[in-house]
């Protein structure tokens, strides 16, 4: 386990794979200190970084902006990071692969980042949404793993455009009839509810290769569906209730504007000659100013 070194700074212009996982930059980045800040910034040609398993906690801005611009892959997975730099990542313009799998991330920024990320590893996580803007910007992204993490609803919206039916940027892949794209979505505690029947048709219409959609794609909510498969939601019913729910809205809405003018040609007058009467009553009875 390397912890403090002499040196702040690793220097290389041949070194392309760096395996520095299992060691304690948790120590050398700590608050406290700057000196390791640039510790990887000597590595002029580095293409892959592995600093998996190093107790990070979270990632300093800083450590980002210093990495080699020439990065293309970067694993940060199985560390204890609460907090990472989404808005500094941008700088790595060959990052292609990153992966932050088995942290403690509960949530993402509401914000996009101009990358050229191929695969992004969210998996084993705390998320609990994706907001719309996070992935709107990831036009290159063909592999999204989300599975593992405490995601209750999935807005299709904020998945990339890529994996929308009728974008041609995911060709055929191995498997037959499946696109070369791959969602990752098992072991999440979905509502399955009509909340998200738009989700449920989106699962049964899509190309994408989603491992495990019909044995580990389950409900949580409500407990009368725990443990069903999403895929078992019925989209006909939902559409039963919400037309129900519109013709309920649109009869009332109907009954207010029949009846209001109904009611105000037969009562109107009756209805204001008994605020005059009142309101004369009441200024009738108003005690005088004064001594009057």
């Amino acid at each position: 386990h390397i912890g403090l070194r002499i040196s702040n700074i690793l220097t290389s212009t041949s070194l392309k794979y760096l395996d520095f996982s299992g060691n304690r930059l948790d120590i050398m980045w700590d608050s406290r200190r700057d000196q390791y800040l640039h510790f990887f910034q000597g590595l002029t040609n580095l293409t892959q970084l592995d600093i998996s398993e190093n107790q990070l906690r979270s990632f300093p801005p800083e450590v980002i902006i210093n990495l080699p611009p020439s990065l293309q892959v970067l694993r940060v997975d199985s560390n204890m990071l609460t907090y990472f730099p989404w808005g500094n990542i941008s700088v790595l313009k060959q990052l292609c692969h990153l992966n932050l799998s088995s942290n403690m991330l509960s949530f993402l920024p509401s914000m996009h980042f101009d990358l050229r990320l191929v695969s992004l590893d969210l998996s084993h996580n705390r998320l609990v949404a994706i907001p719309k803007a996070f992935l709107s910007q990831a036009i290159n992204l063909k592999n999204l793993m989300l599975n593992h993490n405490q995601l209750k609803i999935l807005d299709v919206q904020s998945l990339p455009l890529a994996f929308h039916k009728g974008y041609t940027f995911c060709p055929a892949g191995r498997h037959k009839n499946k696109s070369s794209c791959k969602l990752v979505l098992h072991a999440n505690p979905f509502t399955c509810s009509c909340v998200i029947s738009g989700f449920a048709r989106f699962l049964r219409e899509t190309d994408l290769d989603i491992p495990h959609l019909t044995t580990e794609v389950h409900c949580a909510y409500p407990e009368s569906l725990a443990g069903v498969n999403v895929l078992s939601i019925d989209l006909h019913s939902c559409q039963e209730i919400f037309g129900s729910v519109a013709f309920l809205c649109t009869l009332l809405l109907t009954l207010a504007a029949t009846s209001v003018p109904l009611l105000k040609h037969l009562y109107g007058w009756d209805l204001w000659y008994c605020i005059q009467i009142l309101w004369t009553g009441h200024k009738g009875h108003t005690p005088a100013d004064g001594g009057n």
